[in-house]
């Protein structure tokens, strides 16, 4: 994207480069977000990130399921970026991880990826629904769990092998034993617009 814009990539982790104010610019548009609002910090490759409120996580990724009003080459991009996700779920995370699997297992209508800190967002993109959760303590432990509860509650199947064997995961001790398991705490479902 740099050599594309004819951009200096010697300085594309600063938040004034000409591709970081085109994330941003998106991201206000996908999450109706204003730039005034945004806090910045950067990832773990060294980029800028933005804070946002799950609200506004959840509204960019329903927005990802369904870009109805977006401005028709935004609209354009998210679906071939929908698209991309289901076609390399790995590139998302990694081989075998639990969300590559859970993309591969919905079969294009689930997109999801875990983030920094125990954030989590999916799309629904046959409801046009954006979902983000983010687990206190930062871990990233639990999402597979909530994840696959969520999913269940919305009435969508996923296969017994991959819900089977994500819906309560292990809990090991320091010996490799098994002394529990993680599962979902009675949760209610909040629909925002």
């Amino acid at each position: 994207s740099c050599l594309a814009l004819g951009a200096d990539p010697a300085t594309y982790l600063e938040l004034t480069h000409p591709v970081q104010r085109l994330i941003t610019e998106h991201l206000c548009l996908m999450s109706n977000a204003r730039e005034a609002d945004l806090h910045f910090g950067h990832d773990g490759c060294g980029a800028p990130t933005a804070a946002q409120t799950l609200q506004a996580q959840a509204l960019a990724w329903a927005r990802l399921a369904r870009p109805d009003g977006l401005p028709d080459d935004l609209a354009a991009a998210v679906e071939r970026i929908a698209a991309a996700m289901y076609v390399a779920p790995e590139l998302l995370s990694s081989v075998g991880s639990y969300s590559a699997r859970l993309i591969e297992a919905g079969g294009g209508d689930i997109i999801c990826k875990g983030g920094a800190a125990g954030l989590f967002c999916m799309a629904v993109r046959s409801q046009g629904l954006g979902i983000a959760f983010k687990i206190a303590d930062g871990s990233g432990e639990a999402h597979a769990v909530i994840a696959l509860a969520t999913l269940a509650r919305l009435g969508i199947d996923l296969p017994d092998e991959l819900t089977d064997e994500l819906a309560q995961s292990p809990i090991t001790n320091c010996h490799g034993r098994v002394v529990g398991h993680l599962q979902p705490a009675d949760f209610r479902l909040e629909m925002m617009a």
